[in-house]
């Protein structure tokens, strides 16, 4: 099964980086060390995957497809609430994820100075871990059921384009979060999940509506509909 999901993520992700009509969501490796945390469960199988509330990101969100006149910039806070399941086979490092990542700024405009509020939220019905040594990353798609949801000051910035909502004006989404510089290394322990390391991170995504030959392979890959496109 997880075999399965992997290769139908990433094939999902070749597909939506190849297809028109494409708004990408995107950061690099801020300069904190190993801002991702993975923690094991103290009681019973698996863990959860965090990221430091303390780092600022830049997402970056290019809607130059779709209209916009530059890619927008936002300096954002990242929280990530991911459950990591044990890996389903002895001695493979993949993992069944489920759970959500969102990005929010600062908003003094509320009148309580160090505000936040959400502008960008993606969940994981289903996704795969994959660490090995020093190396990994965090895959989802809309195969597996992921969404995104625009808020706030970006969704203002969609609706000026004139897209009203990303789950129905896109119909293919995929988040990828690189793990690089793992320490002390991901391994599994005697019960298969994964023992607590820490992470380096980057993070590319994309919601898309593919071209209609992109679609038809994707509906026989996984059996996905792909929506006809909405405009307001």
């Amino acid at each position: 099964m997880f075999s399965r999901t992997l290769f139908a993520a990433v094939g999902v992700c070749a597909m939506a980086g190849a297809a028109p009509a494409a708004i990408t969501f995107t950061f690099d490796d801020p300069s904190a060390d190993r801002e991702t945390r993975y923690s094991r469960n103290d009681v019973g199988l698996g863990g959860e995957l965090s990221y430091s509330p303390d780092v600022m990101v830049d997402l970056v969100v290019d809607a130059t497809q779709e209209g916009a006149a530059m890619p927008w910039v936002y300096e954002s806070r990242l929280t990530i609430e991911i459950d990591v399941d044990a890996a389903t086979l002895p001695g493979v490092p993949i993992a069944e994820t489920t759970g959500t990542f969102f990005f929010e700024i600062l908003d003094d405009t509320r009148g309580v100075s160090g505000t936040f509020v959400e502008i960008l939220r993606g969940t994981f019905n289903v996704g795969t871990l994959f660490a090995a040594d020093t190396a990994g990353a965090v895959l989802s798609s809309s195969l597996g059921g992921m969404t995104y949801e625009a808020s706030n000051d970006l969704a203002d910035e969609l609706t000026n384009i004139g897209i009203t909502d990303l789950a129905n004006d896109f119909s293919v989404f995929d988040a990828a979060f690189t793990l690089t510089n793992i320490t002390p290394g991901a391994s599994l322990d005697e019960t298969n999940s994964f023992r607590d390391f820490t992470a380096d991170t980057a993070y590319t995504g994309t919601a898309t509506v593919p071209a209609p030959g992109v679609a038809a392979l994707a509906i026989a890959a996984g059996g996905l509909g792909a929506t006809r496109r909405r405009r307001c």
